[in-house]
């Protein structure tokens, strides 16, 4: 689950997101922390690797095309 902390802390201060919500870096931190740990690890498909997956993919494709300028 580290790696989903470190990557999703990493893109969400790549948007200012605790900036734009006036959100506390902790208090986001341990939300992603509790995120994380809702999920089965025992599920072979949607566990917490596929979320941070998931989550950069869309970090991704959202930087890299006009698409965040058209939402």
């Amino acid at each position: 689950m580290v790696a989903m902390e470190a990557i999703a802390s990493n893109i969400l201060k790549q948007w200012n997101i605790s900036e734009k919500l006036s959100i506390n870096g902790d208090l986001l931190s341990r939300a992603i922390n509790e995120l994380g740990s809702g999920y089965i690890e025992s599920n072979p498909y949607h566990n917490v690797i596929h979320a941070t997956d998931v989550m950069q993919g869309s970090h991704l494709f959202l930087r890299n095309t006009e698409l965040i300028e058209i939402a």
